[in-house]
């Protein structure tokens, strides 16, 4: 992060003004150094003249008036303002690293604008700015307490026409940025922010049809019609989720080469979001031939910029080395990295680390409490995982109840493997009461699904007659579907 007296040196450097001295202090004593102390009267009037000269299109001068009033020692706003232009590029280059140390110097004034900025960088990241979601949450909850004085300053911008100021208030009542969500005043900066031409006010109006947010109808040919306005202006965002209409059929004919191009390009940008999608491209041969160690290179690229899902799919990379040698500590380190964001996916895969010993030191209890965080996110292998632990007493006692009752949670959102143990429960008894005809019920949903061993084990029960008519051709069926998939338990 830049230092406070490095940044006012460069911002004094375009002022009237002579920076005091290091040695000299102010009545009190205090060192005044680069900063200089402008009286709360003078500091408004220049905030306000700056204002003038934004709303008017002289930006270059607006610039040089919330420098000078950013020199202060006391008053974060102006340099709050002077992130906000360097993260828009309004009368300076878009830069935002720049826009972020300038919020921080201004959030250490306690400049509600800053929250708010902070809490939207850190949750959703930009490029070269490094995404982390617990930080975020503490700057959400600073807006929060600084409550909807934290946004007067967007409010005036956005009703003086400035397109960005718009698109962010528009995010401010959409997320609940220091004010409670309000979907219609956040559709109305939106559409305001869109019909200025900001990119991002398009970008954001897109996803708004394609989702059908609030009142708006969901039109996701309407939704790319946005996207490719804000993508022409550059707009990494806009590209990204483009990319993905091509990669799902969303409003376009499904292509995966236009999904490849389009990452491509906001890969380029920086997006941290194209970057994991363009690895997976690569990993998965999607558009593109199959190349693991340019997936693997740009899940790394994404991973450093602290998105949770590329940050697990590199732990899963180095954990079974998938085009990258093999580094089950690094494994661990990236699933760590996703978990503490909330990753559900990530806080399962630590917990199988811990359970297993996998990188880390085996440690049972440490592993349940990462998958109960996981479930809690309602992911299903956790649910599926926490069967497990609690039918076989894995950092925990045995409860064949509750085992069965987290299988039953995974079983209902289509889960086969849970489907399968769950089945089994029936069959044996374990946890509920023993029940054929359930157990074959979810035992065919899981053999359906694809599952080798509930396809072996319905065959078994076709073969049986159990909780079904005895029939030797299904039997057969499913064991050859079974042994096509490599399972053996056939020929034993």
């Amino acid at each position: 992060m830049v230092q406070l007296n490095q940044l006012l040196s460069r911002l004094t450097k375009t002022t009237l003004f002579s920076p005091a001295q290091p040695n000299e202090t102010n009545a009190n004593g205090q060192s005044l150094g680069h900063i200089f102390e402008i009286s709360s009267e003078h500091r408004t009037e220049l905030i306000t003249s700056g204002d003038e000269q934004l709303f008017t299109g002289k930006e270059e001068e607006a610039i040089k008036l919330y420098q000078m009033a950013a020199c202060s020692s006391e008053d974060g706003l102006a340099l709050a303002i002077l992130g906000f232009c360097h993260e828009f590029g309004i009368g300076v280059k878009l830069d935002y690293q720049e826009a972020e140390s300038l919020y921080l110097l201004a959030a250490a004034r306690n400049a509600g604008l800053a929250f708010v900025r902070l809490a939207f960088l850190r949750r959703y990241g930009r490029p070269g700015i490094k995404m982390d979601r617990v930080e975020a949450e503490s700057w959400f909850k600073k807006a929060k307490e600084a409550g909807p004085s934290s946004i007067w300053w967007l409010q005036r911008a956005a009703e003086r026409g400035c397109g960005a100021a718009n698109y962010v208030c528009g995010v401010c009542f959409h997320d609940g940025f220091a004010v409670e969500p309000q979907p219609e005043k956040a559709i109305m900066h939106y559409k305001c922010s869109a019909e200025l031409g900001h990119p991002r006010g398009q970008g954001i109006l897109g996803y708004c049809y394609g989702e059908g947010y609030g009142s708006i109808v969901k039109n996701p040919v309407l939704a790319v019609e946005y996207y490719l306005k804000a993508a022409a202006q550059g707009e990494s965002v806009s590209m990204y989720n483009l990319a993905h209409c091509y990669e799902d059929g969303i409003g376009v004919p499904q292509s995966n080469e236009q999904a490849l191009y389009w990452f491509k390009k906001s890969a380029a940008l920086g997006n941290c979001y194209a970057q994991n999608s363009l690895g997976y491209m690569y990993e998965e041969g999607l558009g593109v031939e199959r190349d693991l160690e340019k997936a693997v290179h740009y899940y790394t690229l994404s991973a450093n910029q602290g998105y949770p899902w590329a940050q697990c799919n590199l732990g899963f990379c180095m954990q079974n080395g998938i085009g990258v040698r093999t580094d089950e500590t690094m494994a661990v380190y990236w699933y760590q990295r996703a978990a503490v964001q909330g990753h559900s996916r990530a806080q399962h895969n630590l917990g199988h680390t811990y359970q297993y010993g996998i990188g880390v030191a085996k440690d049972e209890k440490m592993a349940l409490e990462w998958y109960r965080r996981s479930a809690q996110a309602k992911n299903t292998y956790a649910y599926h995982s926490l069967g497990y632990c609690y039918q076989h007493g894995i950092g925990t006692d045995v409860d064949p109840v509750m085992a069965a009752k987290m299988y039953r949670e995974a079983a209902i959102m289509g889960h086969a493997p849970a489907q399968l143990s769950l089945g089994t429960c029936f069959r044996t008894g374990v946890g509920v009461e023993k029940n054929d005809e359930e157990a074959f019920m979810w035992i065919r949903q899981a053999a359906v699904a694809g599952n080798d061993m509930a396809q072996n084990t319905l065959g078994l029960m076709y073969e049986e007659g159990s909780g079904c008519e005895q029939d030797y051709a299904q039997s057969a069926c499913w064991y050859e579907a079974s042994a096509k998939q490599g399972n053996l338990w056939f020929f034993l």
